[in-house]
C-alpha cells in the first residue's frame, strides 16, 4: 500500500488541520486516488485501486475506445475511438458509469483517427495524438476546434507509431507520449520540443497507455504483456507492476490508463484498510510514545477489520458493526494523543472521522426508505448533526462516537422492521386445495381442506375472526365470495353477480368490518378489471376500474385493506407490480416485484407471478409468489425483504400460494 499512502498524502499535503476541518462535510463520501483502465479486447472500462484491486467496471460505451483521460473540470471521462478505413475516429466524453455525454469526430480538427487523448490540467483543451501516415499531435478546444498541431517527427524521427498522450501540469506543462514502434516514452513541450525520453520497461514490446500521477511518477500499460507499470519520470525505476488480469481475468489488452484523484471507494471496509495502512506506514517515522500510540491505533483498526464484522459488500454488519465504530473511535483517540503529529497522522484522523459518517448515513437512508421507526430515525439524524458539530470543533473521537450512535439508532429502526408481530398467517393453495394457518416463521399451526376448492384468496374478518375467500367462478357461472369458519365450515356465500362482477380474483375485508373490498380480473368476459366496495350482504357501494390508477394494472390478483392509511394494496401479475391506492382509486405508490430485493441468486427473475397480499403492520406487507411457491415479508416501500420462505416449508404438497391473510391471533394447533 506504499503507493496508496504517497498518493493520499499528495492529495491533501497542503491541508492544515484548523483551516480544513470546518469545510469538510463529515458525512460526505471519502475519496482516494485510483486508476481508470480501458481494455479494447474485454471492451470494458475499469476503475481500480493503485494496488490493482477492482473498484468498479462497466462495458465501454464505444467498444473500440483505446485510451482514457479524466476531465479535471467535471470528473467525466474522455476516450478515443480510432475509427476505421472508411470512417474517421472520434473523441468520446462519457460519465463515470458509462453514459455517453458527447462526441467529436476527428476530422473536425483535421485527423482521420486518434490513438490517444489527454485533457489539459485547466480543462480548457484536449490533447490528441494521431497514428496516421503523418503522425501528429493536436491541441483541440472542447468543441473540437483545432488550436495547434505538430508532427511527431518534430521531436523524433523514431516516433512513427504514437499510441497515447498525457498532459503533465508540472514545470509549466508538457506532454508525455508513448510510441510502440520506437518502444519509447517521449517527454515534449506543448510546442513539440523534445525534453527527454526513456525506453519501455524491460520485456515490454507494445507500449500503450500513459498517465501522470504526480510531479515524479507516471503509469504505463503494455498491450502484449497486459501489464500496468508505475515508473518514475526518468524511466529508471519501476516501483509497481501487475497484470490487468489481477482485477479481471478476461482483461489482457490494457490500452489506456488515467490517474484520478477523486474516485470514491466502493467499500467502507476497503477505505478503512487504506487508512489503516497509511497509519502503519507512518510508524517508521515516529519514535517513543508516538510510535506506541500509532501501533495501538493500528491494532484497534485490525480488530475493526475482522471478517466477522463486515458484509460481503464491505458495509458493517448490523450485529457486530457497533464494534467497528468503537475501534475506530479508540484509534482516533490514540492518534489525537500524539503531540505534534506528522501530516499523515493528521490526515488519517480526519479520514477516519469522515469514514464513520460515510458508514452511518447509508444505514439511516435505508431505514428511512424502508419505513423504519420515525423516532429512531429522528434520533439518528440528531446524532449526525451533533457529529458535524464535534467535527467542526476538532473533536474527532467524539464525532466518531456520535456517528456510532447515529448508526445504532438506524440499525434499531431496521431491527424493529425485522421483528415479527404477534399473530399468524392464513394461506390458501389452489393446487393442494388446502387452507393453512402458519407462524410468521413458516411453521404449520393447522390446516384443512378449503371448503370451496377453487378459492384463490383469503382474508380475516375483523368482526368475528371468520375467513373470507373468493371462488373465481368459470366460463358460464359467476364467482362468489365465501365466508367460512376457522375450521372450514361455510357460513355464507355472495354471488359476484350481485354487485356487477363475474369472477373475483382477490378479496379484503375493511378494518371496521362494515364492508368488503373485491378486485376482479374478468379475463374474456367483456368486463374490465375493477375494484368493488361491497356491503356484507353483497350490495354494491362503489367501484372503479383499475385503469383509473394505472393503465398497466390489467391483471389484478389480490387486494388488501390497510387500516393505517385507509388505503388499498393491489397485486398485478401482468405488470408485476404492487399498487397502493386510495379507496377512490388515486394512486399513492407502487413497487415492482421483478426487480430490487426480489431478485436473488435463487430467483434471478424476481417474482414474476405475484398473487396474494396482506397487511401485517403500519410498515409491513406479506406477498405470495405463485410460480416459485414463496412467501415474502417486505416493507411497504418495497425496498427491504425481512423474511421469505417456500410454502413447502409447512407442506411439501403446497406449491401455488394464491392467497394470504395476516391474523392478530393464532389458533391452537
Amino acid at each position: 500500500m506504499k503507493a496508496q499512502k504517497i498518493l493520499v498524502l499528495a492529495l491533501v499535503a497542503s491541508m492544515t488541520l484548523v483551516a480544513a476541518i470546518p469545510q469538510v462535510a463529515a458525512a460526505a463520501e471519502l475519496a482516494f486516488p485510483s486508476l481508470w483502465v480501458v481494455d479494447d479486447v474485454a471492451k470494458m472500462t475499469y476503475n481500480i485501486t493503485l494496488d490493482g484491486e477492482l473498484n468498479t467496471s462497466f462495458g465501454t460505451p464505444n467498444t473500440a475506445i483505446s485510451s482514457i483521460a479524466v476531465d479535471p473540470v467535471d470528473g467525466t471521462l474522455w476516450g478515443v475511438n480510432g475509427g476505421g478505413a472508411s470512417s474517421p475516429g472520434k473523441l468520446v466524453n462519457y460519465s463515470r458509469s458509462g453514459v455517453v455525454l458527447g462526441e467529436i469526430t476527428a476530422d473536425t480538427f483535421g485527423s482521420s483517427s486518434g490513438e490517444g487523448l489527454a485533457v489539459a490540467s485547466d480543462g480548457n483543451s484536449l490533447w490528441v495524438v494521431d497514428d496516421s501516415a503523418t503522425p501528429t499531435v493536436y491541441n483541440v478546444a472542447r468543441d473540437g476546434t483545432l488550436l495547434a498541431s505538430f508532427a511527431t517527427s518534430v521531436f523524433s524521427s523514431a516516433a512513427t507509431s504514437p499510441q497515447a498522450i498525457a498532459y503533465d501540469p508540472s514545470g509549466g506543462g508538457s506532454l508525455w507520449i508513448t510510441d510502440n514502434a520506437a518502444d519509447m516514452v517521449f517527454n515534449v513541450s506543448t510546442s513539440g520540443v523534445l525534453l527527454g525520453s526513456f525506453p519501455s520497461p524491460s520485456g515490454e514490446t507494445n507500449l500503450q497507455g500513459i498517465t501522470v500521477e504526480s510531479d515524479s511518477i507516471l503509469w504505463l500499460t503494455g498491450r502484449t504483456t497486459g501489464m500496468l507499470y508505475r515508473v518514475d519520470k526518468t524511466g529508471t525505476s519501476v516501483s509497481q507492476a501487475f497484470p490487468a488480469s489481477v482485477f479481471d481475468p478476461s482483461a489482457s489488452n490494457p490500452t489506456g490508463i488515467a490517474f484520478d484523484t477523486s474516485t470514491t471507494t466502493t467499500s467502507s471496509r476497503r477505505a478503512l484498510t487504506i487508512i489503516r495502512d497509511q497509519i502503519a506506514a507512518t510508524i517508521q517515522d515516529l519514535s517513543g510514545s508516538a510510535a506506541a500510540k500509532a501501533k495501538r491505533a493500528v491494532k484497534d483498526l485490525d480488530n475493526a477489520l475482522g471478517d466477522s464484522r463486515w458484509n460481503s459488500d464491505g458495509s458493517p454488519r448490523l450485529g457486530p458493526g457497533k464494534v467497528v465504530f468503537d475501534k475506530m473511535g479508540k484509534a482516533v483517540g490514540r492518534l489525537l494523543e500524539i503531540g505534534d503529529p506528522p501530516a499523515s497522522i493528521t490526515i488519517s484522523i480526519v479520514e477516519l472521522a469522515e469514514l464513520a459518517g460515510e458508514m452511518a448515513q447509508p444505514l439511516i437512508d435505508e431505514a428511512a426508505a424502508a419505513g423504519g421507526d420515525p423516532d429512531l430515525i429522528a434520533a439518528a439524524n440528531a446524532h449526525m448533526a451533533a457529529a458535524l458539530e464535534r467535527f467542526a470543533a476538532d473533536e474527532f473521537d467524539n464525532a466518531v462516537d456520535e456517528y456510532r450512535s447515529a448508526w445504532q439508532n438506524a440499525k434499531d429502526a431496521l431491527v424493529l422492521l425485522d421483528t415479527l408481530s404477534a399473530g399468524s398467517l392464513w394461506v390458501v393453495d389452489d393446487v393442494a386445495k388446502l387452507t393453512y394457518n402458519i407462524t410468521l416463521e413458516g411453521a404449520l399451526n393447522t390446516s384443512f381442506a378449503t371448503p370451496n376448492t377453487a378459492i384463490s384468496s383469503i382474508a380475516v374478518d375483523p368482526v368475528d375472526g371468520t375467513l373470507w375467500g373468493v371462488n373465481e367462478g368459470g366460463s358460464t357461472n359467476p364467482g362468489k365470495l365465501v365466508n367460512y369458519s376457522r375450521t372450514g365450515v361455510v357460513i355464507q356465500e355472495i354471488s359476484s353477480a350481485a354487485f356487477g362482477a363475474f369472477g373475483g380474483e382477490g378479496l379484503a375485508v375493511a378494518s371496521d368490518g362494515s364492508s368488503l373490498w373485491v378486485v376482479d380480473d374478468p379475463d374474456s368476459t367483456g368486463l374490465v378489471p375493477t375494484v368493488y366496495n361491497v356491503a356484507r350482504d353483497g350490495t354494491l357501494l362503489a367501484s372503479f376500474a383499475t385503469s383509473v390508477f394505472s393503465s398497466a394494472a390489467n391483471s389484478p390478483q389480490a387486494i388488501a385493506f390497510d387500516p393505517d392509511s385507509d388505503s388499498l394494496w393491489i397485486t398485478d401479475n401482468s405488470a408485476e407490480t404492487v399498487f397502493n391506492v386510495s379507496t377512490s382509486g388515486v394512486l399513492l405508490g407502487s413497487f415492482p416485484t421483478d426487480a430490487g430485493p426480489f431478485v436473488t441468486a435463487t430467483h434471478p427473475d424476481g417474482v414474476t407471478n405475484v398473487q396474494g397480499i396482506t397487511v401485517e403492520s403500519d410498515s409491513i406487507l406479506w406477498l405470495t409468489d405463485r410460480t416459485n411457491g414463496w412467501l415474502y415479508r417486505i416493507t411497504k416501500t418495497g425496498t427491504r425483504i425481512t423474511h421469505s420462505f417456500p410454502v413447502s416449508d409447512f407442506d411439501a404438497a403446497a406449491s401455488n400460494p394464491t392467497g394470504i391473510a395476516f391474523d392478530t391471533s393464532t389458533p391452537a394447533p
